[in-house]
Protein backbone atom coordinates (compact mmCIF):
# COMPACT_ATOMS: atom_id res chain seq x y z
CA UNK A 1 0.00 0.00 0.00
CA UNK A 2 1.43 3.85 -0.90
CA UNK A 3 2.21 5.49 2.37
CA UNK A 4 4.97 8.62 3.05
CA UNK A 5 8.51 7.90 2.25
CA UNK A 6 10.40 5.76 4.92
CA UNK A 7 6.66 3.88 5.71
CA UNK A 8 7.17 0.37 6.54
CA UNK A 9 5.31 -2.48 4.39
CA UNK A 10 3.36 -3.37 7.25
CA UNK A 11 1.77 -0.26 7.29
CA UNK A 12 -1.30 1.21 6.09
CA UNK A 13 -1.42 5.01 5.62
CA UNK A 14 -4.27 7.05 4.71
CA UNK A 15 -3.53 10.63 2.51
CA UNK A 16 -5.40 14.07 3.31
CA UNK A 17 -4.34 16.24 -0.07
CA UNK A 18 -5.42 20.22 0.48
CA UNK A 19 -5.50 21.86 -2.13
CA UNK A 20 -3.36 24.99 -3.26
CA UNK A 21 -5.24 28.03 -2.87
CA UNK A 22 -4.69 30.71 -5.93
CA UNK A 23 -5.93 34.20 -6.31
CA UNK A 24 -5.99 36.46 -9.11
CA UNK A 25 -4.19 39.26 -8.04
CA UNK A 26 -4.73 42.82 -9.97
CA UNK A 27 -1.69 45.89 -9.56
CA UNK A 28 -1.34 49.16 -11.19
CA UNK A 29 1.72 49.75 -12.42
CA UNK A 30 2.84 53.69 -12.76
CA UNK A 31 4.47 53.87 -16.22
CA UNK A 32 4.48 57.36 -15.98
CA UNK A 33 4.14 59.80 -13.78
CA UNK A 34 1.52 63.07 -13.55
CA UNK A 35 3.21 66.34 -14.82
CA UNK A 36 2.33 68.64 -11.86
CA UNK A 37 2.87 72.39 -12.88
CA UNK A 38 4.73 74.93 -10.28
CA UNK A 39 1.03 76.65 -10.10
CA UNK A 40 0.36 72.82 -8.27
CA UNK A 41 -2.24 71.80 -11.45
CA UNK A 42 -2.03 68.92 -12.70
CA UNK A 43 -0.74 69.08 -16.92
CA UNK A 44 -0.94 65.55 -17.64
CA UNK A 45 -2.50 62.41 -15.97
CA UNK A 46 -0.12 59.77 -14.58
CA UNK A 47 -0.28 57.04 -16.80
CA UNK A 48 -0.92 53.36 -15.34
CA UNK A 49 -1.15 49.50 -16.69
CA UNK A 50 -3.28 47.06 -15.10
CA UNK A 51 -1.05 43.93 -14.63
CA UNK A 52 -3.39 40.46 -13.95
CA UNK A 53 -1.02 37.76 -12.53
CA UNK A 54 -2.06 34.54 -10.41
CA UNK A 55 -0.75 34.59 -7.09
CA UNK A 56 -0.17 30.99 -4.77
CA UNK A 57 -1.51 31.57 -1.05
CA UNK A 58 -1.21 28.84 -0.10
CA UNK A 59 0.68 25.59 -1.45
CA UNK A 60 -0.88 22.39 -1.24
CA UNK A 61 -0.47 19.85 1.48
CA UNK A 62 -0.57 16.14 1.58
CA UNK A 63 -1.21 15.26 5.37
CA UNK A 64 -0.20 11.50 5.95
CA UNK A 65 -1.83 9.45 8.55
CA UNK A 66 -1.58 5.49 9.85
CA UNK A 67 -4.71 3.77 9.33
CA UNK A 68 -5.90 0.32 10.04
CA UNK A 69 -5.06 -2.16 7.42
CA UNK A 70 -7.72 -4.12 5.43
CA UNK A 71 -7.81 -7.13 7.22
CA UNK A 72 -8.20 -5.62 10.24
CA UNK A 73 -11.43 -4.03 9.40
CA UNK A 74 -13.96 -6.88 10.08
CA UNK A 75 -17.30 -7.07 10.59
CA UNK A 76 -16.93 -6.87 14.42
CA UNK A 77 -14.34 -4.38 14.78
CA UNK A 78 -16.70 -2.27 12.51
CA UNK A 79 -19.78 -2.48 15.30
CA UNK A 80 -17.80 -1.71 17.81
CA UNK A 81 -16.51 1.36 16.03
CA UNK A 82 -20.75 2.07 14.81
CA UNK A 83 -21.40 1.70 18.72
CA UNK A 84 -19.09 4.16 19.95
CA UNK A 85 -19.57 6.34 17.42
CA UNK A 86 -23.57 6.04 18.33
CA UNK A 87 -22.50 6.66 21.99
CA UNK A 88 -21.21 9.58 20.98
CA UNK A 89 -24.33 10.40 19.30
CA UNK A 90 -22.44 10.56 15.33
CA UNK A 91 -24.05 7.88 14.33
CA UNK A 92 -27.40 7.03 14.20
CA UNK A 93 -27.49 3.95 11.50
CA UNK A 94 -27.84 0.51 12.02
CA UNK A 95 -25.20 -1.46 13.89
CA UNK A 96 -24.53 -3.54 10.73
CA UNK A 97 -20.50 -3.77 10.41
CA UNK A 98 -21.07 -2.74 7.04
CA UNK A 99 -18.32 0.38 6.69
CA UNK A 100 -20.90 2.26 4.74
CA UNK A 101 -21.27 5.78 3.59
CA UNK A 102 -23.34 6.24 7.14
CA UNK A 103 -20.17 5.05 8.67
CA UNK A 104 -18.03 6.82 7.11
CA UNK A 105 -19.51 10.42 7.42
CA UNK A 106 -19.93 8.97 11.34
CA UNK A 107 -16.08 8.97 10.76
CA UNK A 108 -15.71 12.21 9.12
CA UNK A 109 -17.53 14.13 11.78
CA UNK A 110 -15.49 12.12 14.73
CA UNK A 111 -12.23 12.87 13.15
CA UNK A 112 -12.87 16.39 11.68
CA UNK A 113 -12.43 18.63 14.64
CA UNK A 114 -8.74 16.78 15.10
CA UNK A 115 -7.62 18.10 11.92
CA UNK A 116 -8.21 14.74 10.01
CA UNK A 117 -11.51 15.41 7.40
CA UNK A 118 -10.89 12.45 6.25
CA UNK A 119 -13.78 8.69 6.30
CA UNK A 120 -10.91 6.49 6.12
CA UNK A 121 -10.71 5.73 10.19
CA UNK A 122 -6.85 6.49 11.44
CA UNK A 123 -5.30 4.70 14.01
CA UNK A 124 -5.13 7.45 16.65
CA UNK A 125 -8.99 7.76 16.13
CA UNK A 126 -9.82 4.00 16.94
CA UNK A 127 -7.78 4.50 19.96
CA UNK A 128 -9.40 7.33 21.25
CA UNK A 129 -12.75 5.40 20.51
CA UNK A 130 -11.32 2.63 22.91
CA UNK A 131 -10.92 0.47 19.81
CA UNK A 132 -7.34 -0.37 19.53
CA UNK A 133 -4.34 -0.96 22.00
CA UNK A 134 -2.09 2.20 22.33
CA UNK A 135 1.27 1.79 20.62
CA UNK A 136 2.30 3.42 16.80
CA UNK A 137 0.56 6.59 15.96
CA UNK A 138 1.80 8.83 13.23
CA UNK A 139 0.60 12.25 11.48
CA UNK A 140 3.21 13.41 8.50
CA UNK A 141 2.90 16.64 7.08
CA UNK A 142 4.53 17.03 3.34
CA UNK A 143 4.38 20.40 1.47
Amino acid sequence: MEGPPNAKEDECWGRLTTPAIVETVTDQILLQPAEIGSDGTVRRQAVYKTETRQAIIREREDLWFETLCEEELTVEFVMSLQRALKARDIYSGRINGDLDPRTRRAIRAYQKPQGVDSAILTRAAARQLGLLAYGRDRLINQG
